[in-house]
């Protein structure tokens, strides 16, 4: 795994070429990565989804500001380089920001916003940039060198030392006991645990709540983690050997290259979890959930104990191919149609789909029923909802847990749905979700032209930044056939 911290340049091209050639320059004397345009080659998508891919991408954004506002991003009014840096504010990631100062002397008088539009709007950017940052002004290539270069050590010594107080102050709290880490969560939900590469071998970690957590590289041998919630955590390359996992939840889990030699997996769920290159040998299983899991990488399935029956699905099955009938017969899977599976699932050859939870108005419910069975139809593992159930209908549980599960929120944009509280409050948790996973969540599709009309908030952010499905045209067939198409063929897993 690649650690080393990568910083985003975000500015206009045409006016600063020198001082972001001076800019890569410095970032690779740090030995960092740099995230450019100059660098990005040919991509399938839009240069805007481009930009806002790298941005994500990144752990530093550094914004230079000349003396132009830059190009517009279609259907949008604002450049380029304020819609960069606003993806990166909204997703807080560090910005350092420079100004090129106003009386510095330019010999070439292109360098300069002549557009009057533009020139009001880089004049109100500033203004925003002066408001939530503390701004460095430089004269030219020559001294934005050492500006650059302070203000990333400044960065990269606060992340370390704020992590080594983080990763401190969390063990400290982690070995009060499971009452005292489990309220600590409660308390703070916005702080990810990082306890990564810590040794927690033979520790009774029963009942603890580690969800979303940075636990990679971290040693579990022989602890005690009965019943521990590892809800979409980041476990990669962990030691579980000779563990006790019963009742463990590791739905969603990023599990690749971790070790269950020996471990007891009685009831664990491994639900939507990346199980590439675990090894299992040796681990004991009954009961054990295996639902939407790739097992094709795992090792050691032919050396598991079955103490009864477990669970797994037909989509497991599907991109699995070619599981051991020994470990087929050991879930419970009788001998004459695990024989056969291969066979069986030759002849299915499905297109997977990335999974969908659509999020609409109850307004729209017509068009919402007609695409949820026209997906099903397809092939598409998707679910729905209303958005006016209350939070404390006895469904909402399973509404959120729903949102988290699924690979991809499908959101109808329509007059309705974007003054919908609950709406807006399943596109920040799929903000949320990209933030974590460092992908694409949020598919927008639109019923009507609303949505163009606004100028703050999600749904403004949204037309700015993404592309949007057209399905204004529903009730026709052929042009609804036309956009069902182009969604399904979005949808296609790579």
């Amino acid at each position: 795994m690649n650690d080393i911290p990568k910083v985003f340049i975000c500015s206009t091209q045409n006016d600063l070429d020198e001082e972001r050639k001076t800019v890569k320059e410095v970032i690779k004397s740090l030995e960092l990565n740099d995230i450019s345009m100059e660098d990005f080659g040919a991509r399938p998508y839009p240069p805007i989804d481009t930009c806002l891919k790298e941005v994500r991408k990144s752990d530093i954004v550094v914004l230079i500001v000349g003396h132009q506002y830059g190009s517009i991003v279609p259907g949008s009014i604002k450049s380029f380089t304020q819609v960069e840096y606003e993806e990166g504010y909204r997703l807080d990631i560090p910005c350092l920001v420079f100004f090129r100062d106003d009386k510095a002397l330019i010999s070439d008088d292109d360098r300069y916003e002549k557009d009057p539009q533009k020139i009001v709007r880089l004049k109100k950017f500033k203004g925003i940039l002066n408001d939530q940052h503390t701004v460095a002004h430089f004269q030219g290539p020559s001294d934005i060198s050492d500006l650059v270069s302070d203000g990333l050590n400044r960065v990269l010594e606060e992340k370390q030392s704020f992590n080594s107080k983080n990763i401190y102050d969390q063990q400290t709290i982690l070995k009060l006991g499971v009452i005292d880490w489990n309220f600590w969560r409660i308390k703070n939900p916005k702080i990810v645990p990082n306890l990564k590469g810590l040794d927690l071998r033979k520790l009774d970690l029963k009942h603890y709540d580690f969800r979303y957590a940075i636990l990679s590289d971290v040693k579990f041998n022989n602890a005690n983690l009965l019943w521990a919630n590892f809800f979409q955590a980041d476990l990669r390359s962990g030691n579980f050997s000779f563990a006790n996992l019963a009742y463990a939840n590791f739905n969603g889990a990023n599990l690749q290259g971790a070790i269950f030699k020996k471990t007891n997996l009685i009831a664990v769920n491994f639900n939507f979890s990346k199980l590439e290159d675990a090894d299992l040998s040796g681990a004991t299983l009954a009961e054990t959930i295996f639902g939407a899991v790739d097992l094709s990488k795992v090792k050691g399935l032919d050396k598991c104990n079955h103490s009864s029956g477990s669970i797994i699905d037909i989509k497991t099955i599907n991109i699995s191919r070619n599981l051991p009938e020994i470990f087929l017969q050991g879930c419970g899977v009788s001998e004459p149609i695990s024989e056969n599976l291969p066979i069986l699932v030759d002849a299915m050859d499905p297109i997977q789909f990335y999974s969908c939870f659509i999020s609409y108005s109850t307004k729209d419910q017509e068009f919402a029923e007609r695409l949820h069975a026209d997906l099903q139809a397809k092939g598409v593992r998707c679910w729905f909802a209303p958005e006016d159930l209350k939070t404390g209908d006895e469904i909402r549980w399973r509404i959120d847990e729903g949102i988290r599960n699924y690979d991809k929120l499908l959101l109808i944009l329509s007059q309705d749905s974007i003054k919908s509280d609950w709406v807006e409050s399943e596109v920040q948790t799929s903000y949320e979700r990209e933030k974590i996973k460092k992908e694409t969540v949020l598919f927008p599709i639109r019923l009507d032209d609303a949505v163009f009309n606004e100028t703050t908030g999600w749904s403004a952010d949204i037309k700015i930044t993404r592309n949007i499905g057209d399905f204004t045209q529903w009730k026709d067939h052929d042009s609804y056939t036309n956009a069902f198409d182009r969604l399904l063929k979005d949808l296609k897993a790579s």
